[in-house]
């Protein structure tokens, strides 16, 4: 699909405006790699290399093309009905004590939960699509599995489910590791602050905090290196 049949395509579409010119001769022992249109395949099995494939093809004709057709704009979420966004709204607060901002609309693609601004229904139809939004969560079985982005664009450090760690601990944190505070214990998620600042998800287990930063912000250099 990626190699024979896009050749063939350009001449089923184009016909004898283009032409299939063999690749038999390209080197010693080609011919034995050849196709039936002289499509050269090199098989790793056979020349002790990594695969590829080879097609010469020569334009004998100029021919015109067609306005090429603007595709419509694909959005691969669902808005999520009332009762479902009410109680994505609503263990939101439960498990975090954060709550949606207004002017936002929640959407699902599949087992993910998503944040959009209301103002881009309109646009829906006229615009693509690269990386926009904040995906709050996947869902599962017991609930929903809030996610990191969505913590540092709602949290505020002040909920009540705010954890502050002291300059050692936040270090810990930003290296990607547990964190055990002295004298505390609890369960459930939480947000771990820093000087008030919000630093991330985590989640107890036993008298310590389970380090929930993606393995992409961690910083081995900890407080010293660069927090984003």
């Amino acid at each position: 699909t990626e190699n024979q049949q896009v050749c063939l395509f350009l001449k089923e579409t184009f016909g004898d405006a283009v032409q299939f010119e063999t690749l038999a001769d390209l080197f010693d022992g080609a011919e034995k790699a050849c196709t039936e249109e002289g499509f050269l395949h090199v098989f790793p099995q056979v020349y002790d290399s990594e695969g590829f494939f080879v097609a010469r093809i020569r334009k004998l004709a100029a021919v015109e093309s067609e306005p090429a057709k603007k595709r419509k704009a694909s959005f691969p979420f669902s808005l999520a009905s009332r009762k479902d966004s009410e109680q994505i709204h609503q263990q939101l607060y439960t498990d975090l004590s954060l709550k949606l901002p207004p002017e936002r609309d929640v959407w699902l693609r599949d087992q993910e939960v998503w944040l959009f601004p209301a103002r881009l229904r309109p646009l829906l139809e006229n615009i693509r699509f690269q990386r926009i939004g904040i995906k709050l969560a996947e869902k599962h079985k017991k609930g929903y599995r809030w996610q990191h982005e969505a913590v540092m664009t709602l949290a505020t450090g002040k909920e009540s489910s705010c954890i502050s760690l002291n300059t050692d601990e936040a270090n810990e944190w930003i290296m990607g590791r547990d964190i055990r505070p002295q004298n505390l214990t609890g369960k459930g998620e939480v947000i771990v602050t820093y000087q008030g600042f919000p630093l991330g998800l985590g989640k107890w287990v036993g008298n310590r905090i389970k380090n929930g930063l993606p393995r992409e912000l961690v910083r081995d250099t900890g407080l010293s290196g660069k927090i984003l």
